[in-house]
């Protein structure tokens, strides 16, 4: 796979004196070109007793894909002074994104009918959000917070196929699609500051995602329309802590929490077709964080944290053709997380130099996970570990960063094919880039 990623990023801020105002733009361009081949000789070997040289002939089956993708974002937000008595902020936000699938694939497998042919799939998003959200005192140290969330939201697909010969495709199909929704979401909340150094809080919020449509069409090739799936829908409760300890030396931050989720967007490996599509299955997840940092010297920190989550399916209809059951895990969640790292800062005045270095690493651990909505089989946990080093200034600032520095090959995504035939997708290995920021 060949991929390339450009991010731009614009902040502006100004203090006017009685209000704050600011300005962040984005603009993300991603590109990305895969050959794959749809029958892995090892796998289909497994799955149907035919030798793996029945599986291997070069160009038999194959699909070149395309994905080219650009997003704008533009937000604006007017906020109150740090030290004012009523903590506010309101804005508008603006997204657009543009995505563009282009695909040729050719088989003679028929489980692959549908993967074959020529695709020119197109898929726009336009977003339009008003927010805003207060912070007041009630009685005391008692606060109360109140936050909403207006957005209208517009969609539009546009599906083109072309045969090219598979028995039981057709030679053609077009299809466009477009949907309008408008969503009103939000949050409200309490809080106390039992002392200058420890709060604690209680969040209320409702969630909302727009629904869609799907991006590998299976439809089509079989001379059929491909369907949208519907919006999901969340109440999220929360409570928590925040703490300071030993004259700020310390700081550990706690929360549980409980989501309720009503037609989740999740994706469902097709055995028939051998793709992946989205399902909308209701789901509830539960847990706990707990998080700390200490200084240990001034410029030298360590922190962690862990994460303790049970993630379940509910109110699956029986016989689902997801193979998705009533207190299944929910796929690709972790029971345990968890997250350990340093962080040392130093100044560059002996080189001669303004401002500091930092050199700042971390390792990431993540549990066992369910690889399907189904539980036909386990992902096994994995860590690893990040590093970032460089020098920052008052306006300037420049790094070299490694993710997954030791190039671990965790797996990341499962299918199966059956009880005895499983395959996974292994996670990204090692990135090493450049990075710099710049204020003015």
């Amino acid at each position: 796979m060949d991929r390339e990623n450009q991010n731009y990023n614009l902040k502006v801020k100004h203090d006017f004196g009685p209000v704050v105002f600011d300005s962040v733009s984005n603009f993300q361009r991603t590109t990305s070109f895969q050959v794959t081949d749809l029958t892995d000789s090892l796998v289909f070997s497994k799955l149907t007793g035919l030798p793996p040289a029945f599986f291997s002939v070069p160009g038999a089956d194959i699909a070149n894909i395309g994905i080219g993708e650009n997003t704008w974002m533009q937000e604006l937000r007017l906020s109150a002074p740090k030290e004012s008595a009523i903590a506010w902020t309101t804005g508008l936000n603006l997204f657009h994104t543009e995505v563009g699938l282009d695909g040729n694939a050719r088989s003679v497998t028929p489980a692959f009918a549908t993967a074959t042919g020529i695709r020119n799939n197109g898929f726009t998003t336009d977003s339009y959000a008003a927010f805003g959200e207060a912070t007041v005192p009630l009685v005391g140290a008692l606060k109360g917070t109140l936050g909403l969330r207006a957005t209208h939201e517009e969609k539009t697909a546009s599906y083109r196929y072309r045969g090219v010969g598979t028995p039981g495709t057709v030679a053609s199909y077009a299809q466009d699609l477009g949907l309008k929704d408008d969503l009103l979401t939000g949050r409200t909340g309490l809080s106390y500051d039992w002392a200058r150094d420890f709060m604690t809080c209680a969040t209320v919020a409702r969630g909302y995602v727009t629904g869609g449509f799907p991006a590998n069409s299976i439809n089509n090739p079989l001379g059929k329309p491909e369907v949208p799936f519907a919006a999901s829908t969340s109440w999220t409760y929360e409570t928590g802590f925040k703490s300071e300890l030993f004259g700020h030396r310390v700081k550990l931050t706690g929360a549980l929490f409980f989501n309720d989720v009503k037609n989740g967007h999740l994706f469902v490996f097709n055995v028939p077709t051998a793709s992946f599509t989205v399902a909308t299955l209701d789901y509830q997840s539960s847990g706990g964080e707990l998080a700390g940092t200490v200084r240990v010297t001034p410029g030298f920190e360590v922190f962690g944290g862990v994460g303790i989550t049970r993630a379940e399916l509910v109110n699956v209809p029986l016989g689902s053709a997801t193979g998705a059951k009533s207190g299944g895990r929910v796929p690709n969640v972790a029971p345990v997380t968890a997250n350990v790292g340093f962080q040392y800062q130093v100044s560059a005045a002996p080189l001669g130099l303004k401002g500091d270095f930092f050199v700042r690493g971390n390792y990431q651990f993540v549990g066992t996970r369910a690889a399907d909505v189904a539980n036909s089989f386990d992902l096994p946990s994995y860590g690893v570990v990040n590093g970032k080093f460089g020098w920052k200034g008052q306006n300037f600032d420049t790094y070299v960063f490694a993710n997954n520095l030791l190039d671990e090959r965790y797996e990341a995504f499962g299918q199966s094919f059956g009880p005895t035939t499983q395959s996974v997708r292994v996670g990204q290995g090692r990135i090493v880039g450049l990075g710099a920021t710049a204020k003015f």
